[in-house]
């Protein structure tokens, strides 16, 4: 299926059915899956929406999406086996899309026997896609863009409220993460960000930003150094950052921190 292709249908569904709801949503059109978890009728139908329009295109692929393993967990199974397996999440960030907070958006990534080969990151109301190819590089919005080397001082990052506290030789004080992947790890491959620290596990959330940094040159990983697979029960955080180096001297002073061992799984 065309890369091209893809990117259409990204953009045809989140037009046609999520940005038209942003800020609109009635009290009925939210619910919570657990928790802290909400979902909207705009994450259902437009994941029904992009997921025929895949296999349509790709019969012999198999299409998950976030909305179906939360009715099924076991289809996260397939993930890490699958032949050729598309990965979905129409809405990432729908706490901030529910909030009429903009930092939300589109993740898809396609993957061959758990390796991901291409995705894509559609920030619905920025109008810009970020799109990697395994071996191809990164394009954002069609050109091509080079491997971050920011001159800054200090390390900055983004990391999850219980590591606020995070310190150590080069590194800035935190900013909290935005709430969405589809912002996350943009700010790191536009050289915004040097790393962030995540505690969900998701791999709708994290497989697009791992092809995308992989490809400009970062590294992603538990922060134990395990890589990060579907189906992992490593009980640690993520790290993602723009170089091997960086991610070296960020998970060295996240393991200082008592909060940053065993993350929530969340």
């Amino acid at each position: 299926m065309l890369t091209e292709r893809v990117c259409d249908l990204i953009v045809t569904v989140a037009d046609r059915v999520v940005v038209p709801r942003f800020g609109r949503l009635a009290p009925g059109e939210v619910a919570e899956k657990s928790p802290g978890d909400p979902v909207t009728v705009a994450d259902a139908e437009a994941e029904a929406e992009l997921a025929a329009a895949l296999r349509a295109a790709d019969p012999d692929a198999v299409v998950i999406g976030e909305e179906a393993v939360a009715a099924d967990p076991g289809l996260v199974r397939l993930i890490d086996t699958g032949e050729r397996v598309w990965l979905v999440d129409p809405v990432d960030g729908t706490g901030n899309f529910v909030a009429g907070n903009p930092d939300f958006g589109c993740l898809v990534v396609e993957l061959h026997r758990g390796v991901p080969v291409r995705s894509w990151i559609w920030q619905a109301m920025r109008r810009r896609m970020f799109q990697a190819t395994r071996g191809g590089g990164v394009r954002v919005d069609g050109r091509p863009l080079a491997r971050p080397h920011p001159r800054r001082p200090e390390l900055v990052g983004g990391v999850t409220p219980e590591l606020a506290g995070l310190r150590g030789p080069g590194l800035a004080v935190p900013w909290p993460m935005t709430g969405s992947c589809t912002a996350d790890y943009p700010l790191i491959a536009l050289g915004e960000r040097d790393y962030l620290i995540h505690n969900g596990k998701h791999p709708w959330d994290h497989w697009p930003g791992i092809l995308l940094l992989g490809e400009l040159g970062g590294r992603v990983a538990f922060a134990d150094g395990e890589p990060y697979t579907s189906t992992s029960a490593n009980p640690h955080k993520i790290v993602a950052a723009r170089s091997p180096e960086v991610w070296d001297a960020v998970a060295a002073a996240a393991a200082r921190v008592p909060e940053a061992g065993p993350g929530t799984g969340s």
